[in-house]
């Protein structure tokens, strides 16, 4: 309910304080006429007529000039050698829409392809050998037990304030874990929310466990530009995953790293 979700190209970049303006003339007009009920002439009927012509006469207009609006943008971009604001708009408005990838492997099943992926993934992040493997866990546990740690957990306190700088500053528009939450709904949300995180965090590091779902992400496979070519036969390995995990544990992984 807080944070609005539109489609792109949902707003007209080209859009203006006229057009605002032409848009409340019109819708004001356009009411008086209704509760005139709905003359066909007379001074009533005429203000709606040239109130709706003017306000789509306007909007034809400025869609027209939209092309020169955006290479204004280009070349205020250019002159400032802002290459970041350069591309964001060249994007944005000439960008065409990259088709979507129908066939991995010679596959169009979607629930066959989705377990593929699966597979190649986990293999992808899964040990050589068994014994290497063991040797390694063996050498992890041997070495936690010698660990002792040189500071106590009680200097080690998240404040509220630490909590809301790293909120803060997160990005906006990234994807959501598994639970739907977003930055956005962070930097939105009531600041009581800053106070509530930083006890979760210290009890965290008090009891020295971190919620199961902490750990859970989904992977999101995205094709190499190396294999992007039109028509080319794509395969498993021709992606490579990005994986999206909880905004909490970013916040409590962003605080930690702060704080050391």
């Amino acid at each position: 309910m807080t944070v609005p979700r539109c489609r792109k190209n949902f707003f007209k970049y080209w859009w203006c304080q006229e057009l605002d303006e032409l848009k409340d003339r019109f819708i004001t007009s356009c009411k008086l006429w209704k509760e005139a009920g709905r003359p066909r002439s007379g001074s009533i009927f005429s203000k709606y007529r040239s109130d709706k012509a003017a306000y789509r006469h306007g909007i034809r207009l400025h869609e027209r000039n939209k092309a020169q609006l955006y290479t204004n943008e280009l070349h205020e971009a250019l002159l400032q050698m802002d290459g970041v604001a350069f591309w964001k708009c060249w994007k944005s408005k000439l960008n065409a829409s990259s088709r979507p990838t129908v066939q991995v492997n010679g596959i169009t099943d979607q629930v066959v392809i989705a377990n593929h992926f699966a597979a190649h993934f986990s293999n992808a992040c899964s040990y050589y050998t068994v014994a290497g493997n063991t040797r390694l866990r063996d050498e992890y546990l041997r070495t936690q037990m010698d660990y002792s740690c040189h500071t106590s957990t009680d200097t080690c306190d998240f404040d509220a304030e630490l909590v809301e700088i790293v909120i803060a500053k997160m990005k906006r528009g990234k994807a959501a874990g598994l639970d739907g939450i977003t930055a956005e709904h962070l930097q939105y949300c009531h600041p009581l929310l800053c106070t509530v995180l930083a006890k979760v965090f210290n009890l965290m590091v008090k009891a020295g466990c971190v919620p199961r779902f902490f750990g859970r992400s989904y992977t999101i496979p995205l094709l190499k530009n190396s294999c992007s070519a039109l028509g080319k036969p794509v395969s498993v390995g021709d992606f490579r995953g990005i994986f999206i995990s909880p905004v909490l544990s970013k916040v409590l992984e962003h605080c930690i790293l702060d704080f050391l």
